[in-house]
């Protein structure tokens, strides 16, 4: 009996060994993904109503997914404080991916077609080119922090800045690029502007959080009701899904608004799903433990 009442407190001993009381190493999976969206923010379908006149009848989006990066690695340690919050690495989310829109398909049950200025036919496809994300310092009771002219975030929830680089293109018409600035993407309060030619896109951004965050006085989404209803603002929410040892996942929303002076003013988010489990020096402890004390056990019964 006192063999095994000492195994039980070395193996508890070798299981809190490498967690330090102010901090914990957790492991971040290569499973976590970084999804952009701009405009019609993906994931969109249904049917609109599009009135009378030329375009009657109702018009059938596909889904449209988003623009999605996993981790360049197969997983990274983190820091993870006691408080809840962790530091998230730079440079784990990296690349360029492209995203072209499918073919929008008319009702089958009538004989009408699409109009040729739905914000589908409008944009060709997007892309995100050279996309890097920065080092983030996340914690509980985030700070707010937005543009009272179109991005709200009253604070709450887990966040913390961390911003993007790159840039996220919209191809319009099949005719030219609007070119979308990402570094103010998870910067608090931050504004970036890009011109190019007759062409001007400003974005507004603010930090990362999983609290809910409102981007007003858009003009791109629809609802599939009646008359085509449009929805000036939209709501984005994350969460944080972790047991009390923070393993787990959580959901960081960074939305932002893209003010353009070719085809409005449009809703975007950036989502980070981040996927924590224990760092595998501490699995390997508490295995060992766990065969200690069925070692002795077996012995104990044996004797």
């Amino acid at each position: 009996m006192r063999d095994f009442r000492a195994s039980v407190a070395i193996s508890t001993l070798l299981l809190f060994a490498p967690f330090p009381t102010q901090a914990a190493l957790l492991s971040l999976l290569g499973s976590s993904t970084l999804d952009l969206r701009v405009g019609r923010l993906g994931g969109e379908a249904g049917g609109r109503y599009v009135g009378s006149g030329p375009c009657p009848g109702y018009v059938f989006y596909k889904t449209l997914p988003p623009i999605q990066f996993s981790m360049n690695m197969a997983g990274v340690l983190v820091s993870t404080p006691m408080a809840g919050g962790f530091l998230e690495p730079a440079g784990i989310f990296t690349g360029t991916r492209t995203q072209t829109f499918p073919a929008i398909a008319t009702s089958p049950d009538a004989p009408f077609f699409f109009c040729s200025g739905s914000l589908a036919d409008l944009f060709h496809g997007v892309a995100a080119a050279n996309l890097s994300n920065g080092s983030k310092s996340i914690a509980p009771g985030a700070a707010g922090g937005g543009h009272t002219e179109g991005v709200l975030r009253p604070g709450g929830g887990l966040g913390g800045p961390g911003a993007l680089a790159g840039t996220f293109l919209i191809n319009v018409l099949g005719l030219f690029n609007l070119e979308v600035p990402l570094s103010p993407v998870g910067s608090t309060g931050t504004t970036a502007q890009r011109v190019a030619g007759t062409l001007e896109v400003t974005v507004l951004g603010t930090g990362w959080t999983t609290a809910s965050v409102q981007v007003t006085g858009v003009t791109t989404a629809t609802t599939p009701t009646s008359n085509a209803a449009l929805v000036n603002t939209v709501t984005f929410v994350g969460y944080d899904n972790r047991t009390a040892g923070h393993v787990g996942r959580v959901l960081l929303v960074s939305p932002f608004k893209v003010i353009t002076n070719a085809a409005g003013n449009l809703p975007g988010v950036a989502m980070q799903t981040l996927v924590f489990v224990p760092e595998p020096a501490s699995l390997v402890l508490l295995a060992a433990g766990t065969a200690t004390l069925a070692l002795l056990g077996s012995r104990r019964m044996r004797g």
